[in-house]
């Protein structure tokens, strides 16, 4: 059985591997800002040995930088085609910190004829009544 100490060493030769053959990469092919910006980010996102362990095994693609999407609940594609231009491709979490400054827009028409003449729009009708 190998002692601890030739594991460590050996856990330790690997580890100047690893970085020498992303040296060698980035000589070879170069590397962007972007990238580099993207891996520091997962990095610094890892907390635990499960996600330490999950990022080597996977080569840090299971480390999410931002978005969750398992927080997202699936809908159909058709669905999201009907939506309006403001409304969200799905049901997702209420966004945090500070509400917005702007009047809030009211999603449906109006029911006044008036108003509806007024702006150049077809009147909106309520189910079953008028049709």
């Amino acid at each position: 059985m190998p002692s601890p100490s030739t594991t460590q060493q050996r856990k330790e030769d690997l580890i100047s591997y690893v970085i020498e053959c992303l040296k060698a990469c980035d000589k070879k092919f170069g590397s962007s800002k972007s990238g580099l910006n993207k891996i520091a980010q997962r990095l610094n996102k890892i907390s635990s040995v499960g996600q330490w362990e999950k990022f080597l095994h996977t080569a840090g693609s299971c480390i999410h930088i931002r978005n969750r999407s398992g927080s997202t609940i699936k809908v159909q594609p058709t669905s999201i085609a009907r939506r309006g231009p403001r409304i969200t491709k799905g049901c997702k979490r209420v966004p945090a910190g500070r509400p917005p400054t702007g009047v809030a827009s009211s999603k449906k028409r109006k029911h006044s004829l008036s108003s509806n003449i007024n702006l150049p729009q077809p009147n909106a009708k309520l189910h079953g009544s008028g049709h």
